[in-house]
């Protein structure tokens, strides 16, 4: 007797997959960047206005005003903290954390339909066993 291979439990991904992937990772990616050139046009334009009106702002009207500005600081502040912890230090990173992810999906998936399938088949074992002992007589009445 040979021994039989091993069948690889690792769930195989398709070349579809990863290239579908790949091509929505690039388009984010040039999202980013055409988001990163909007907001310094922005920013370049807020120049120009400002040395337009001689540089100068108009004074804050009461303190109101500075508290919504140092609690719309600290909102950006955890927001962009919060931005650096998730999101990683490389982009490529990135895609190849949604190609892992579609693994782990695609195993999970297989996993769940092999316990519906267990689950199915004890089920229909069970089914089977009550059937059997359907046909047997009820007792008959105590007297």
């Amino acid at each position: 007797m040979t021994p039989e291979p091993q069948v690889s439990t690792i769930p195989k991904v398709s070349q579809q997959d990863i290239q579908k992937i790949k091509e929505e990772w690039e388009a984010k990616q040039k999202l980013t960047k055409e988001k990163g050139k909007e907001k310094e046009k922005e920013k370049e334009m807020e120049k120009k206005e400002t040395s337009n009106t001689g540089g100068k702002s108009p004074p804050p009207s009461s303190s109101s005003a500075t508290t919504s500005a140092t609690a719309a600081a600290t909102t950006a502040g955890t927001s962009a903290q919060q931005q650096r912890s998730s999101s990683p230090s490389h982009p490529r990173f990135t895609l190849h954390r949604q190609i892992f992810a579609m693994r782990l999906a695609e195993h999970k998936k297989r996993r769940q339909a092999q316990q519906a399938q267990a689950q199915a088949q004890a089920a229909a074992a069970a089914l089977k066993t009550a059937s059997l002992y359907s046909n047997i007589p009820p007792p008959p009445p105590l007297p």
